[in-house]
């Protein structure tokens, strides 16, 4: 089997759908819980703070345009520049969602979750393959 991949990113519809149906639930939950009014407009701002968070994250993931690995060499491409990865390793993997922990040089770890629609079918397929076959059991993939 072919070592290296080459996937083209792209938004996801059923992460925003996810994300909004959450805070969305959430919301409403909030307003129909009977608490006092200083309390559930605290806990209002929070989930509101909390949306705002959610929302740079998805911002910082969606620039995301390309992964790359050659030769065990993991890299992403943003606005057109590729940046090594220190790290890249699964966090879940399933047959309609693979959760990736990244790490730039310099940065802190990020998950990077990618849904069915993240890319095509036929590079969501190998990409899963390729990490129960070549990926298994190994805990950091890439160079340190």
């Amino acid at each position: 089997m072919n070592s290296n991949l080459d996937i083209a990113l792209q938004p996801s519809r059923y992460y925003l759908g996810l994300l909004g149906l959450v805070y969305g639930a959430s919301a409403s939950l909030l307003l129909l819980l009977s608490l006092s009014t200083a309390l559930r407009w605290g806990l209002l701002a929070a989930l509101g703070c909390g949306l705002i968070m959610a929302r740079q994250r998805l911002r910082s993931v969606g620039r995301i345009e390309r992964l790359a690995c050659y030769g065990g060499r993991w890299s992403v491409v943003r606005s057109g520049r590729t940046w090594p990865l220190r790290q890249c390793q699964v966090a879940y993997l399933s047959n309609w969602l693979i959760v990736l922990r990244i790490r730039e040089t310099g940065r802190r770890v990020m998950a990077l979750p990618l849904f069915r629609d993240s890319c095509n079918g036929d590079d969501f397929r190998r990409l899963a393959l390729w990490w129960r076959t070549v990926g298994a059991g190994s805990v950091t993939v890439g160079f340190t």
